[in-house]
């Protein structure tokens, strides 16, 4: 049967966390940072199987604990003290309550963001993403590096002094943290440098069988190898590729 990684729920943010989690599928990880006007920490989830949990998110299931991103990171017994009275939908506009299980679930591998707001600045940052439009700085993803191999991020479709996180794509490890950019009111996106990605090693799908070598060991995303007949054997030798998903891909 056709195998296809299933998608992590995106987690649910009190006010002022932002996130890179949408779409993100069984085995891969994605972060947590402050919106533009707050300051605080970043947090690192990984999608991983509820059952690791012990826990499923439906209506008749009981909250897990503080550090859940099912939850409000805040410490209150009142849900709503501090948080936005929204915060309890997902991206896609459904309470945590509504959507469907899809048998894995965001787990938090760091302390949750705590996001505090900046005195003055969240004013200015909720009139700039009202007043500006919409994708100002897209035209320079690519003059200011963020379509390198390796990169992923949340950029595109930014306003003026609207923020983003660059972190690492699927099939690489981040060393560190992501790095925020800011889409500036010359139209170019800006940050400090990008994150350290490195390529994660591929662990399956080798190109072996009867009559065959490879020099396919120790090969990351992104790179290739070849696979031959050994000696008293006979044929084309082909070219694999180690793609994101940790297998070899050839023909």
């Amino acid at each position: 049967p056709e195998v296809v990684p299933a998608v992590c729920p995106p987690p649910v943010l009190p006010e002022g966390v932002a996130h890179t989690c949408t779409g993100k599928t069984f085995g891969t990880v994605c972060w947590t940072y402050c919106k533009m006007g707050y300051e605080g920490s970043f947090a690192q989830y990984e999608c991983r199987l509820e059952d690791e949990l012990g826990f499923a998110p439906s209506k008749d299931s009981k909250p897990l604990e503080k550090n859940s991103p099912w939850k409000s990171s805040e410490t209150s017994e009142d849900p709503s003290d501090g948080v936005d009275p929204e915060a309890n939908f997902t991206d896609d506009g459904e309470t945590s309550d509504e959507r469907e299980s899809t048998g894995v679930i965001l787990i938090p591998l760091d302390p949750p963001s705590t996001c505090i707001p900046i005195v003055g600045a969240r004013r200015l940052a909720l009139e700039t993403s009202t007043r500006r439009l919409s994708g100002t700085c897209d035209a320079s993803e690519e003059s200011v590096g963020l379509t390198k191999a390796g990169l992923a991020h949340t950029c595109l479709g930014m306003a003026v002094n609207a923020e983003c996180a660059v972190e690492c794509a699927v099939g690489y490890t981040i060393v560190g943290y992501p790095v925020i950019y800011t889409c500036t009111s010359a139209g170019v996106f800006s940050g400090l440098g990008f994150p350290t990605c490195t390529p994660n090693l591929c662990t399956t799908a080798f190109p072996d069988g009867l009559g065959v070598k490879h020099d396919c060991d120790g090969i990351a995303t992104g790179s290739t190898c070849t696979a031959s007949c050994r000696p008293g054997y006979t044929g084309a030798a082909t070219e694999f590729s180690c793609l994101a998903s940790g297998d070899f891909s050839g023909v």
